[in-house]
């Protein structure tokens, strides 16, 4: 097996890898505010559920949201690297270990002493508008849910 084609299927391995943990991460957050909401509507609906025990339920939902936004936001910086490393790759630049390359950016947010997150063919990488409405404005639609709900709650 030639040495580029060994390189294709280790950035292709390292980057499914990455946009499998997203998409799995961003599965667990929608269910389990959408689960944890449900509950909440539920008690609020019932005359003799008391706040003792919805305003916990709330505010568990709330808490979740940006532990939510930081996991998912973290994992797609790492997509967005893998994404700018091939494109490196492509322009000729030798990438020989994509993993170790990988490691480096998650503990350092570098590069060969380049401040990745800083270079402007990442930051185009990581502002696409799926990534925007998936990881910033859903979560964000889930404040407003339950901020709405909060609020009906001294209403009903």
């Amino acid at each position: 097996m030639s040495t580029d084609l060994k390189q294709a299927i280790s950035f292709g391995e390292l980057w499914g890898i990455q946009e499998s943990l997203l998409q799995a991460y961003r599965t667990i957050f929608i269910t389990v505010e959408s689960v944890i909401f449900a509950v909440a509507v539920f008690l609020l609906s019932i005359k003799q559920a008391s706040h003792f025990f919805s305003i916990p339920i709330q505010l568990l939902g709330l808490l979740i949201i940006p532990i939510w936004m930081g996991v998912c936001r973290a994992r797609a910086r790492a997509i967005s690297f893998i994404h700018w490393l091939i494109q490196k790759y492509e322009t000729g630049e030798d990438i020989a270990q994509p993993y170790s390359a990988f490691r480096q950016f998650q503990e350092n947010r570098k590069f060969n002493n380049i401040n990745v997150l800083s270079d402007e063919n990442y930051k185009k990488l990581n502002n696409s508008k799926t990534r925007i409405r998936m990881d910033i404005q859903l979560p964000m639609l889930f404040v407003f849910l339950w901020i709405f709900l909060i609020m009906m709650q001294f209403f009903i």
